[in-house]
């Protein structure tokens, strides 16, 4: 068992000690990098644009609609309230975040059966007043800072926020570290550690984005 583990680890020293080897990896992970970096910066425009929409058309008219709404209200105004909601939400449906679909679904059905819908709508101002300020603060707009918009998140809020952050680590910490940091140590493994973290790094952020998606509102 030692002897293969040896002739395994002196096969890698000698295919990590071939120059072309090293130059063809190292091409790969330049190429890459440089997908991912060009991508971003392609659809960066794109995704400004989105978020102004967004803002404009739905998250702006909410907050506003929002503002009106009393901590309780009859189910008759929140009848009237859930059809303005709907209005809105169906004609930008796209535009429109996931969880505040959910959400809306769920004040239709806590509606129909008259239960819990005051709670429903103070959960849905909850999350359209820090989506409107989150929209604001990236657009440029005067808003609250950073800090007190993270205090105001629900869990999941900042969940995804955290985990967006430590994605970037994950997938491009590797690639740009891995190797300055192997060189000082073993120059012909630093190529190899640093594909090994990198793919680590993105099979975790993978599994991070899961937890994410699967928690409550």
């Amino acid at each position: 068992m030692i002897k293969s583990v040896n002739n395994f680890i002196d096969f890698l020293q000698k295919l990590l000690s071939n120059e072309n080897y090293i130059n063809f990896i190292s091409i790969i992970v330049v190429a890459t990098t440089t997908y991912f970096v060009t991508k971003y910066n392609a659809s960066k425009p794109n995704r400004i644009r989105v978020k102004q929409l967004q803002l404009e058309n739905v998250y702006l008219p909410l907050h506003r609609l929002f503002l009106d709404i009393p901590s309780k209200t009859t189910a008759e105004n929140a009848l009237l309230y859930s059809k303005k909601i709907d209005d809105i939400l169906n004609q930008h449906y796209v535009l429109v975040f996931p969880q505040l679909h959910k959400l809306n679904s769920s004040l239709s059905n806590e509606l129909r059966a008259n239960k819990n819908y005051n709670e429903i709508l103070h959960i849905m101002k909850h999350q359209v007043d820090t989506d409107y300020e989150l929209l604001k603060k990236v657009l440029g707009y005067p808003s609250e800072n950073l800090y007190s918009i993270f205090i105001r998140m629900t869990f999941k809020q900042k969940a995804e926020y955290l985990v967006s952050c430590a994605d970037l680590i994950l997938i491009f910490g590797p690639i740009f570290l891995g190797p300055g940091i192997m060189i000082s140590i073993n120059p012909s493994w630093a190529l190899l550690v640093s594909i090994v973290f990198s793919c680590l790094g993105i099979h975790i952020a993978f599994k991070l984005s899961d937890w994410v998606n699967n928690l409550k509102n």
